[in-house]
Formats: C-alpha cells, structure tokens, sequence
C-alpha cells in the first residue's frame, strides 16, 4: 500500500531533557523500522547532552536559537521536512514519550488505506499503563476542551495490530474533535498549502487549535483506537509551576476566542479568576500562574482592539 514504505520522520522537541530524548530513541530503535528518521529540535537552546547524536544517520538535529515554544519547535522541523522531504509523514512525538511495541507498523497500516486520515493521533498511555489520551472533544457554546473514552480495542483491533488480516480504517482508528501533540501524525503531502502551529501559543493547546482549524479546511482528525504510546505525565512540565499554569490559562482562552463563542470565553475567562481566589492558600503557584494567564490573554485582546482602532478610525 501507499503507506507501506513511505518515510516517517519523528519529530521531538527538546528542552533541558537529553535523557528522555535518549529513551525516546531507543524506542524508535526498537520497532526495526528502516524508513525512519528523527528530527530533534534544541529549544534549550545549546543542550550538550544531545552533541553524541550528531554522528548518528538516523538523527538530524536543529538548533533553535532562542525558545520557541512547543509550537514554534515543530513550525521548525515541519518548514525543514517541507523544503527536504516533502512526501514524508510528520509524527510529532514528547520527548518525555516511548513507543509501544508495533506502534509504527499500527501507523503504516493506518496510512495504506485508500484515503488515510491527514491528521491522525495515538491513544496514549501513562507509566502506570492507565490511559491518559484517548479521544479529543470539544464543546464551542461552553468552551469545554475535554476527552470521552471509547471502550478499549475489540479483537478486529488487535488482529490488525498482528497484520494478520485488511481492515477498515474504522476499525483502527475513530473520528475525534483534536488530538495530543504529545503523539500526533502529520501527512505532509495531504496539506494543501504548509501546516503551521499558532505561536500566539507558547504551550498548550496548540494542538488543539492546530485540529480545529485544519477541521474548517476539510482536514478532519482520527484517532488509533490502539494505545501505541507511553508518556511520563508532565516529566518536562513540572520544574516551573508557574509558567505552567499561566501557558496553560492563556492558551485555553485563545483557543476559545478562535473557535469558540463569547460566552465560552467569558465563563472560562471568570473561572480562572475565581479559582484563583480559592487557591490562594492551597496551592499559591497555581492562583499565580492562572491570574498571570488570564491576564496576558485580557492584555492580548487590549492591544488587538487598539490596533484595529489604530487601523480603522
């Protein structure tokens, strides 16, 4: 099939974390998989525990100069492969990430039907073997960013897995409203014009953004009803507290300004201030980072009003 030997390159953004990069690798190592490659880039930037990859084929490494942001990394690396490998697959995957036996050959068989998905993710799994990704929803009149969880892969599913008999992609994979960046493939040559995240995001919810906007070009997201991946919850995220939490305010209420009504974004926008309120005591970096977050969206939307007003008086 078409997808049966076309190139997957695995793209990874690393920030301070060389380590988990090395386990991602010796993942990707393990699905003996020849037409694969990974493109690394250094958001640190200068990380020296990643210069012992230099020398390996299979690896490619861009240094970014300054921090860009999960979504500013992978604008990088998707601007190389277009220049470089333009009929590649994309698989954006966390450093903090490992593959699951057979999860490459589960994707290949995704991309051999006859109209593979443009956007496909992975169910994913957390240390413990719970499920921590599984299908993405979203809700626009409340602004509600959340997962349902399909029942877990029925036999048609595994037998598949196996490569033991043709199936349909509905039985590989469900349709959903967005997927994790934290594993989520990308058919390079199914992009009309070139796929870039939204940098107004530094982190969080890029990749939802990401999928609904696709979805409103007619570039609809699936999901592997397998889990093919294992992530280490927040093992990158947990260092700044509170930049964590005031990335993760800003970025919910863009989104919900692009793709949501106003009044989902007035009771998210409400929300963050109230829950500051109460965390106040229990947990001070969380009330910071939710008031920073809220805070920079409300200057965001200040200096876009007066620029509008600037341009049209």
């Amino acid at each position: 099939g078409p997808g049966a030997d076309r190139l997957i390159c695995f793209i990874c953004i690393n920030y301070h974390c060389s380590e988990l990069v090395k386990q991602l690798l010796a993942s990707l190592d393990a699905q003996n998989d020849a037409n694969s490659h990974c493109l690394i880039v250094d958001n640190s930037p200068w990380d020296q525990g990643l210069d012992d990859l230099e020398s390996r084929d299979d690896v490619t490494l861009l240094r970014s100069a300054t921090n860009t942001g999960f979504g500013g990394g992978c604008n990088l690396a998707l601007a190389y492969l277009e220049l470089h490998q333009p009929h590649a697959v994309a698989w954006l995957i966390n450093p903090d990430a490992c593959l699951l036996p057979g999860a490459l050959q589960t994707v290949r068989r995704c991309l051999q039907h006859n109209n593979p998905p443009s956007l496909l993710g992975t169910r994913i799994q957390d240390k413990q073997g719970k499920i921590w990704f599984s299908r993405g929803r979203f809700d626009p009149c409340w602004g509600k960013v959340y997962q349902d969880w399909p029942s877990i892969p029925d036999s048609a599913c595994v037998a598949a897995r196996a490569g033991l008999d043709p199936v349909s992609l509905d039985t590989l994979t469900d349709p959903c409203d967005w997927l994790s960046g934290c594993s989520l493939i990308i058919d390079l040559a199914a992009m009309a014009s070139p796929l870039r995240f939204d940098t107004a995001i530094f982190l969080y919810y890029e990749d939802a953004e990401l999928c609904l906007r696709m979805a409103q070009t007619g570039l609809f997201s699936r999901v592997t009803k397998d889990v093919l991946v294992s992530h280490q919850v927040s093992a990158t995220m947990t260092r700044h507290p509170i930049g964590r939490y005031m990335h993760a305010a800003f970025g919910k209420l863009y989104l919900l300004h692009r793709h949501a009504t106003p009044l989902a974004v007035a009771v998210n926008l409400s929300r963050f201030f109230v829950e500051a309120i109460f965390l106040l005591i229990m947990d001070p970096a969380q009330a910071a980072g939710k008031v920073a977050g809220a805070s920079a969206y409300l200057a965001w939307l200040a200096k876009r009003l007066i620029l509008k007003v600037v341009a049209y008086p």
